[in-house]
């Protein structure tokens, strides 16, 4: 027999797995991917709260002593938001408000968008964290998920709150006291107590309370030592080694209490998880609702016309005057909340066999997940569902339409976009035509006829897997190589809808431009912008500070020529995903599931829908205000000095109050870096704190 020695040689692990190992060790303090993200931005976060309490006034932003060093105690320290007049800017330490100096950048509120920013991200991070430890050790994600219920109202009330209002000002600063000063100002000012989100909200703290004090409680009550009798009352043993509890007698007691028990931990436990969440996920929808000014709840426009109007009849309750009393008390004190606008009345309220695949019925698509021609039948479906909406809708607002009221004001979510494509419309944005919008919907109904047919056949006649009949389009969810080129079809037809553009742009009748001469026009777009230093260099602008990342456009033809190159990087892209297969470090850093890929899709809808809602939000090329109203900047500007001569009417003292900006109520930042006030601009520098 012959033996041979040689000396076995290991592969090197590349960074990715050197990192992987090093950050995933069993340790005392786990560190993670997670941890990444985590521990810099609670270090940040807690760091600038405990300096901005402990050394930082907010004189120049509020008029207020809010630290330690100024005499505060724990109660009334606090990082106070920026002034009003700074609105959304980011305040970066290097950006052109506090221009490098630290000093400044504290006296201007730039630590409260570094507290609230950075803590925002760690919670993110913690919660990553648990789903990171879960998924380690093989337990269920339901810690991350329970735990996404304070990260939602962390972010509605501390980020989104402010970013519906005129400024970061509005969202409450970081201290005990100022907390109560935002929950008062909710009351009055938004009727919050009232509102039915606050009341699930309450309702779902309250009863998690209760639900856990009950349980906390029943499991001491039914803990039995093994052989020692049923009688928990001399069963109980708090030495024993080994601690169970019966179920069974804990069903029977609380049968016989309310009639009714959880006979299943897992529904039981279940519910305790569900009852919390579900109601701070409510509360975060109402603060996001608040955020926008939806009136429908708060009645405190009634409360303002039953002021004014003697013969206007209402019930005044103490709950009207307690609302009152805040905001007078408040009015005098604080900065004029310029966003809250009250009409006469309360808005309306606008209204591989799927017999086995173990999923019931009414669990919907997830018994299709591994048949691919019935799950494309869905899709076809879904989609000849969203295209007959489209025809409909787009029919109902023709129907609906008044030539004499602009679009913005009849609450119209279709023509406002084929107007901007040029159809129907003349010089000023005037509607001239309505065919066209009637064509289109036409259009849309047979296209959704057609879709829906298709999905049909395929839900009832077409295979059930398309693997062995359609090898090209067939897939297995875990076969990388095919995700790819799946991914790589949707590219190519996301850059064919790019070339629509153009083409219509540039050769059938062209797209409406509000900065054509003579008020905006419908115009062929002749010389298009392909440099790419113009086009990527968007991109490269800050998203605040007055550049605007991409917001900031405002030519047309940057719109289309970057639209050529989107739809050209789209196509080539998608050719290359199928021509070639993943990286190595792709495939060890992404899920490959078909939840994955949901997952994956509804994060890059929600960027982009943000993305959508900043250009109708701050930008009339893309969106013009012709069609879908005025800007926000400009909106707040007409507003500006009407809120002036209201609060000097109202005996405010607006020249003086809270110390040395107390002007800057009245002021707003305007995308392209100006401070607006009662339609007038001045430059950020030429407004010096001392």
């Amino acid at each position: 027999m012959t033996i041979a020695f040689g000396r076995f040689i290991k592969e090197e692990n590349d960074l990715f797995d050197s990192m992987d190992d090093w950050l995933r060790r069993d340790r005392f303090v786990f560190v993670g991917w997670s941890g990444l993200l985590l521990f810099p931005c609670a270090y940040f976060a807690l760091g600038g709260w405990f300096t901005g309490t402990t050394f930082v006034t907010s004189w120049y932003t509020h008029g207020l002593a809010s630290s330690y060093l100024e005499g505060c105690n724990f109660l009334t320290a606090a990082v106070s938001t920026p002034a009003n007049s700074l609105a959304h800017s980011l305040l970066l330490l290097w950006g052109p408000e506090a221009q490098g100096d630290f000093t400044r950048w504290c006296q201007l509120g730039g630590l409260w968008t570094f507290v609230a920013l950075h803590g925002a991200f760690g919670l993110i991070g913690f919660m990553l964290r648990q789903f990171e430890l879960a998924r380690s050790v093989q337990l269920r994600p339901y810690n991350a998920i329970a735990f996404s219920a304070p990260i939602a109202v962390f972010v509605s009330v501390f980020l989104i709150y402010p970013l519906g209002q005129s400024g970061w000002f509005f969202a409450p600063s970081f201290g005990v006291a100022a907390i109560f000063r935002f929950i008062l100002f909710f009351q009055g000012f938004h009727n919050w107590t009232l509102n039915p989100f606050h009341m699930m909200g309450v309702a779902g703290v309250l009863g998690a309370a209760l639900l856990c004090a009950i349980h906390g409680a029943t499991v001491e009550n039914t803990l039995f030592e093994d052989g020692d009798g049923a009688n928990t009352f001399r069963a109980f043993n708090p030495t024993q080694a080994e601690e169970t509890y019966s179920m069974v007698t804990a069903n029977r007691f609380w049968s016989q209490i309310f009639g009714v028990a959880f006979s299943n931990k897992r529904w039981l436990h279940f519910f305790m998880l569900f009852v919390p969440v579900t109601g701070l996920w409510m509360s975060a929808i109402g603060v996001v609702g608040l955020a926008l000014n939806l009136r429908a709840y708060d009645f405190v426009s009634q409360e303002i016309r039953a002021a004014e109007d003697p013969e206007f009849e209402t019930f005044y309750t103490k709950n009207i005057l307690l609302n009152e009393g805040i905001r007078a008390w408040m009015a005098a004190q604080d900065q004029p909340h310029e966003n809250l606008i009250f009409p006469e009345e309360v808005l309306p309220r606008v209204g591989r066999d799927q017999e086995t695949t173990g999923f019931a019925w009414w669990a919907g698509n997830a018994r299709l997940i591994n048949l691919s021609g019935k799950l494309l039948g869905a899709h076809v479906a879904h989609a000849g569902l969203i295209v007959f909406w489209a025809g409909a809708m787009n029919l109902f607002e023709v129907a609906h339409f008044v030539p004499e009221k602009p679009m913005y004001e009849q609450g119209l979510i279709l023509l406002p976009h084929l107007a901007t494509l040029g159809w129907g419309v003349g010089p000023g944005g005037e509607v001239i035509d309505t065919f066209p919008y009637f064509v289109s919907g036409v259009l849309h109904l047979i296209s959704s006829a057609v879709l829906g047919f298709g999905g049909i056949y395929h839900a009832l006649l077409g295979p059930e897997t398309l693997e062995e009949s359609f090898p090209f389009f067939g897939y297995v969810w875990k076969d990388r190589n095919k995700m790819t080129t799946i991914l790589g079809i949707h590219l190519i037809l996301l850059g064919i809808g790019a070339f629509l553009l153009v083409l219509k742009a540039l050769y059938f009748g062209g797209v409406y431009d509000t900065w054509a001469p003579g008020g905006g026009d419908v115009r062929k777009i002749t010389n298009l912008t392909l440099n790419p230093s113009v086009i990527f260099g968007y991109l490269l602008k800050s998203p605040f500070g007055g550049e605007g990342w991409i917001v900031s456009v405002d030519d047309l033809e940057d719109i289309i020529g970057g639209h050529v190159w989107l739809g050209s990087i789209c196509i080539l892209g998608g050719i290359w995903h199928i021509l070639t297969k993943p990286f190595a470090w792709a495939r060890r850093a992404f899920v490959w599931s078909g939840e994955a890929y949901l997952s994956y899709s509804l994060g890059a809808l929600s960027v982009f829908g943000f993305i959508a809602c900043c250009f109708v939000w701050f930008n009339n090329t893309a969106y013009p205000s012709e069609f879908y109203g005025p800007t926000g900047p400009e909106a707040s500007q007409a507003q500006a000095f009407t809120f002036l001569v209201r609060d000097q009417r109202l005996g405010a003292n607006v020249g003086s109050a809270q110390g040395p900006t107390g002007l800057g109520k009245y002021l707003m930042r305007s995308p392209t870096g100006e401070v607006i006030f009662g339609g007038e601009t001045m430059r950020f520098w030429d407004l010096r704190a001392p």
